[in-house]
């Protein structure tokens, strides 16, 4: 992903992308790029929670942590 994200020119970013559930509606895949890192910050934060509610501290969940 780090290897394709890098290639990718202002035009890639604005390029129209059709989804199949959704053929009416067409999203850029700059926008599709930020909706995937919202929707994983979404999940993040459920399992960090969940987790905390069992009274378990989370591990660093950060992509700061992961990424080199």
């Amino acid at each position: 992903t780090l290897a394709w994200m890098s290639t990718l020119r202002d035009a890639d970013l604005e390029a129209d992308v059709h989804v199949d559930d959704w053929p009416e509606k067409k999203f850029t895949v700059d926008s599709l790029l930020s909706h995937v890192m919202i929707h994983e910050m979404r999940h993040t934060a459920q399992v960090a929670l969940l987790l905390r509610m069992q009274g378990i501290k989370p591990p660093a969940l950060d992509l700061l942590f992961y990424l080199p």
